[in-house]
């Protein structure tokens, strides 16, 4: 099941329509469609938003396989995820380009 799928299954459940879940996370209509038929995938801001008007751990709208491994973010690499979310691409190379930088630098690794 995919995170769209999910999303729609709970608002289903919570009796939520999709005009009613976009203007609780002031997106529109469509984003909610795009989401939930899997075409569009939600910024970690929207996602966020939308859990929280469905009234569950944004986690829960994750696919398990996600949330059961050990690839789910820890909360500083959500953070890390949320500012670079709003780059262009040319921003994200940016940052990709400097953190293999940090990464050679003793000071920042673990």
């Amino acid at each position: 099941m995919n995170t769209g799928d999910i999303i729609r299954e709970i608002r289903i459940k919570k009796n939520i329509s999709q005009v009613q879940l976009a203007e609780m996370t002031g997106t529109t209509q469509a984003a909610i469609t795009g989401i939930e038929n899997n075409k569009r995938i939600p910024k970690l801001s929207t996602l966020t938003r939308i859990a929280d008007a469905l009234e569950v751990n944004v986690l829960a709208l994750l696919p398990s396989d996600i949330t059961h491994g050990s690839i789910v973010p820890s909360e500083r690499e959500r953070e890390l995820l949320e500012a670079v979310s709003g780059l262009n691409d040319t921003g994200k190379k940016k940052v990709i380009e400097y953190a293999r930088d940090l990464v050679r630098i003793e000071e920042y690794t673990e």
